[in-house]
């Protein structure tokens, strides 16, 4: 099983790190070179776009607050996902030959589903867990005129490098198994058809962005080209796909998880076959919007955190069958995580005290003696930490120009040169860790 989000700090700053698959370290710096913005967020603080891609990725998350840190990297998780894909698939398809014509009717097919794949992103991106703020839904109101207006730049010139990149253009033709020679005909005529379809969509997301009910619809048959407009060929029967349970069996001889993580994954692997029969949709034709829809019913009757986790696994093994042919798409590529699941974490319940509060303590220590009446003096006066203050000695009390102050750590002199902790404060920094 693959490594989860890992977060590792250094000296006070966060990183993310995911370790990259060893088959696909070589491939990686392409396809970093050759992602776009479906998989890289411009406006997001970090990013792996720029990262080093050796035999992991490793990027500074630059906060310092654990829960936004663990937020940036569950987001960089599904950057590392998209990329993790696209070289599976690069690596698949470089055994293939290179094709340099397609037909139509292949085509046709091709942006069918590039279609459907962008209604189904945009209404994911609608009908989250939360509305979107006012904020965002500006920002997304430009997001759309300035594509449009770039596809119909792209499309009056016949330029087709407006989709070239576009991760769902992208993913179609990977998931189709189509190994298209760079500029050949079949490349230009097909990523010419991606500019033309999306403009068609457009027109469909500019109408929901003013309040415009356009539900995604599951591709059916009526997609399809007609049988009189292609040509024919011999009929074959349809076979059906893999069942959820020989998929589960898969993944386990494959990945080898333990007992515990095979029961966990395959109790939500059911939850969710159960949900998609009350709708007539079976596992391997679910779409993001099934995905989107089964996470909003679920935070009904669950918390944010087991939501999170049962599409993580859910996810986990629509990843495996993605990889190894068994299903077309991952549904819950690109679904956000609740959102009370990132931001919920260990939340201290610890405050300050108040004035009156303050003011009692520091009362009550004008009656002792030795420590207890002087730590709690100290640390008022001067904000030092409790740890700190206990570790002071009389030869930490230094003059400067008259003026009396506390050298707070002993490993350096006045100088700013080296100097010895003595016996004493050695042991209580062994007596703290210890304890």
């Amino acid at each position: 099983m693959r490594q989860m989000v890992g977060l590792a700090q250094r000296r006070g700053i966060f990183y993310f790190r995911r370790t990259i698959p060893e088959t696909l370290r070589a491939g990686m710096p392409a396809v970093l070179g050759t992602a776009g913005a479906g998989i890289f967020d411009e406006s997001a603080p970090v990013s792996l776009k720029w990262s080093r891609a050796g035999r992991e990725f490793w990027v500074s998350l630059a906060p310092r607050d654990e829960d936004e840190a663990r937020s940036r990297a569950r987001r960089l998780d599904g950057e590392a996902d998209a990329l993790i894909r696209i070289a599976k698939r690069h690596i698949t398809l470089s055994a293939k030959p290179k094709i340099s014509e397609l037909d139509d009717t292949t085509i046709q097919g091709l942006v069918t589903t590039f279609r459907h794949h962008k209604l189904a992103a945009d209404e994911a991106r609608r009908r989250g867990a939360e509305p979107l703020c006012r904020e965002a839904f500006d920002a997304l109101g430009q997001e759309i005129a300035a594509r449009e207006a770039e596809l119909r730049d792209a499309n009056a010139r016949g330029d087709c490098a407006a989709t070239h990149f576009d991760i769902d253009a992208m993913m179609t033709v990977l998931d189709a198994g189509l190994n298209i020679a760079f500029g050949s005909p079949a490349d230009r005529r097909l990523y010419l058809a991606f500019v033309e379809a999306e403009l068609e969509v457009m027109t469909i997301i500019r109408g929901r962005q003013s309040g415009v009910t356009r539900p995604t619809t599951a591709r059916t048959s009526s997609d399809e080209p007609r049988s009189q407009d292609r040509p024919s060929r011999p009929k074959r029967e349809k076979a059906d796909g893999p069942t959820p349970e020989q998929i589960l069996e898969g993944w386990k001889r494959d990945q080898t998880p333990t007992e515990k993580t095979f029961y966990a994954f395959s109790s939500k692997v059911r939850r969710w076959t159960a949900f998609l029969a009350e709708r007539g949709v079976t596992f391997d034709r679910a779409s993001l919007s099934d995905a989107s829809d089964w996470k909003i019913a679920s935070l009904v009757e669950r918390s944010a955190k087991s939501v999170s986790n049962h599409l993580y696994a859910v996810k986990a093994i629509y990843g495996w069958a993605l990889a190894n042919g068994k299903c077309p798409v991952n549904p819950f590529s690109g679904l956000k995580q609740p959102r009370a699941a990132v931001k919920g974490r260990r939340r201290s319940t610890k405050r300050d005290f108040n004035k009156e509060e303050a003011a009692r303590v520091l009362t009550a220590a004008r009656d002792r003696t030795g420590y207890q009446r002087w730590v709690p003096w100290i640390a008022c006066v001067t904000g030092a930490r409790i740890l700190e203050i206990c570790h002071l000695e009389r030869s930490d009390i230094v003059s400067s120009t008259g003026i009396y102050y506390f050298r707070r750590t002993t490993e350096y002199d006045s100088e700013g040169k080296e100097a010895q902790i003595s016996e004493a404060k050695k042991a209580k920094k062994t007596s703290k860790t210890k304890a």
